[in-house]
């Protein structure tokens, strides 16, 4: 588990060095990996590795082996037209939703925030909150990361309706243990695995601190004024990136699309496999019985490859993947 020094990033004065970006978000559609570029070369890397990956799968491979048997038998390139064509637009649609998805990461790491120092506070970009940063929020903000409340000046609640779906704003509440003022380096919060669980240890002491302590990225402020004087809330991050609850969230809800995919990818090596053998089968029987006509074996292999490919579609399997 991942140890915080919830004091080590306000001790520091120069914290996080420029040039940092320990709270950037950065991911594509397709290749769920950062890619640290602009917008438009995100583009067309995911283009061109989209071109690499569309033909790795068995049975999309043998879209691109039946073309090439075409070739064989009639002589032409006519054939390759339509597998060119869906191959340019399933590259071309993976490539505009990374597009849109980096757009919309970089526009995220661009927003500001508050982040008190020393005593002083000063607006940074989200990328540059570190953990252990203490982060000073107002009504009707979000959080640029999950934050353990440590302070709140007025009545708190945050709307977590496009993180949990409750419609209602839940109470939070602050965490006595940090103090109002500066944390001290021997707090440490201990991060719970799979959970959205904080231990922190203090004065050799450990308390778990569940969600209610927490403010999630994703999810928007709410306070209350209970003087004159204005509302807002102070918290200490303790995950960032895409560490963060909703980031977590949306990794494991994509579980069940996988476990379709993989199923969905062995029906389609069924469908090569048994393709296959029948083709290699009959053009067996095709010489055995001499009716080959002075065609060679692949003419002949090709042939009773796509006659067969035409009676067992693997359009089907592509059509239910697509939808």
């Amino acid at each position: 588990p991942l140890e915080v020094e919830l004091g080590a990033a306000d001790a520091r004065e120069g914290a996080p060095r420029p040039g940092a970006s320990p709270n950037r978000v950065c991911h594509t559609r397709l290749l769920g990996v950062p890619l640290r570029f602009a917008p438009r070369a995100v583009c067309a890397i995911t283009f061109l590795a989209s071109l690499l990956i569309y033909f790795t799968s068995a049975d999309d491979f043998f879209f691109l082996f039946v073309a090439f048997g075409q070739v064989v038998e009639t002589g032409s390139f006519r054939s390759c037209g339509p597998v060119a064509f869906f191959c340019v637009f399933y590259c071309t649609f993976e490539a505009a939703a990374a597009l849109r998805q980096a757009r919309h990461d970089a526009e995220l790491n661009l927003s500001t925030c508050t982040v008190v120092r020393g005593g002083a506070t000063r607006r940074v970009r989200w990328h540059e909150v570190a953990l252990g940063a203490r982060v000073r929020l107002t009504g009707g903000e979000t959080p640029p990361c999950d934050l353990l409340v440590a302070r709140v000046h007025g009545a708190l609640r945050a709307s977590e309706k496009d993180l949990t779906g409750e419609s209602k704003p839940v109470a939070k509440q602050v965490v006595s243990a940090l103090g109002a003022g500066e944390w001290p380096a021997r707090v440490r919060a201990r991060l719970v695995p799979a959970d959205d669980a904080v231990d922190l240890h203090v004065d050799g002491g450990v308390a778990r601190l569940d969600a209610s302590h927490q403010l999630f990225r994703g999810t928007t402020v709410v306070l209350s004024p209970t003087d004159a004087a204005a509302p807002f809330v102070e918290g200490v991050a303790v995950r960032v990136a895409h560490e963060c609850k909703m980031y977590r969230e949306c990794a494991a809800a994509s579980q069940p699309l996988s476990i379709l995919y993989e199923r969905m990818k062995r029906i389609g090596l069924t469908l090569v496999v048994l393709l296959l053998l029948l083709s290699y089968d009959n053009t067996l029987a095709v010489f055995a019985t001499a009716n080959a006509g002075g065609k060679s074996f692949g003419k002949v292999f090709f042939g009773q490859l796509i006659y067969l490919n035409t009676l067992v579609p693997m359009s089907v399997k592509q059509l239910v993947m697509v939808a």
